[in-house]
């Protein structure tokens, strides 16, 4: 289980912080954020691609994170095209080149999404198995604002989904995980790790 306490990710804090570098494994593949587009459209979106194979994260926002929140697999092309692997009735497909895509839910809506390269170390795709499911947290400047926030989803393999919040300033993230607060009743923590690889 990747789930940890609040002390695991004080000391990860801590030691990077202490340790020259703290900076991205070169073994790591690229990561991608981004977010559904259009008026009303609160998801982000997350992806690890090694150039062969993708992982997608669809996290719901504060409207929809119970119903679009999925996790994906798909098969890469050279020239960065992608589909990915049907999960509960979503399909979708993609381009990492472009930065764009869509998500067809099970409904029959098409969501369109745009991601981008990921800027900083701290930006990218985090997730930790807590139980039977696999939370997930999208980090970066998800607005185009300049501010880096934390958008992620919780679930427990049996129905329940709720929304994750950062307990680590923003300054002090890393890209070795992050502790998280789980907003359900009770509360608890979550230490959810970087996406290094598909």
């Amino acid at each position: 289980m990747s789930a940890y306490r609040t002390t695991h990710a004080t000391a990860a804090t801590l030691l990077c912080l202490l340790t020259a570098g703290c900076s991205l494994d070169p073994q790591t593949s690229p990561a991608y954020i981004g977010r559904v587009e259009g008026p009303g459209q609160d998801a982000a979106v997350g992806v690890v691609s090694d150039g062969a194979t993708v992982t997608f994260y669809l996290c719901g926002g504060p409207l929809t994170y119970a119903t679009l929140t999925r996790w994906f697999q798909g098969n890469a092309g050279a020239d960065g095209t992608f589909t990915l692997l049907d999960n509960g009735g979503f399909t979708g497909s993609g381009d990492l080149h472009s930065g764009a895509g869509q998500i067809t839910t099970d409904m029959g809506q098409t969501l369109d999404w745009t991601v981008r390269p990921a800027a900083t170390d701290e930006e990218g795709l985090y997730a930790a198995m807590d139980g039977a499911c696999r939370t997930g947290a999208v980090v970066g400047d998800l607005d185009g604002t300049g501010t880096a926030r934390l958008q992620g989803t919780w679930c427990d393999g049996l129905g329940r989904f709720a929304q994750v919040s950062p307990l680590t300033p923003a300054d002090m993230l890393t890209y070795q995980g992050i502790d998280v607060e789980v907003l359900t009743d009770p509360v608890q923590s979550l230490y959810v790790e970087r996406v290094l690889q598909p």
